[in-house]
């Protein structure tokens, strides 16, 4: 499989946007003793939804 230049520059755009998300969030639980739970039933909820290979990113355009 080959992927586009647009591809490419979308899976970096949603990457950033993705570290951004988790970085906010650990920002907010720091210290917090249930934050391992809230990321396991995360964890649980992203592969009941996509099974155990995480679910693909689409671009909008």
């Amino acid at each position: 499989m080959v992927l586009t230049e647009a591809a490419h520059l979308h899976l970096a755009v949603a990457g950033n946007a993705l570290r951004d998300l988790e970085a906010e969030l650990a920002a907010r639980l720091a210290g917090r003793a249930d934050a391992g739970r809230l990321r396991r039933d995360l964890t649980l909820v992203i592969r009941d939804l996509g099974g155990e290979t995480p679910p693909p990113l689409r671009p909008v355009w």
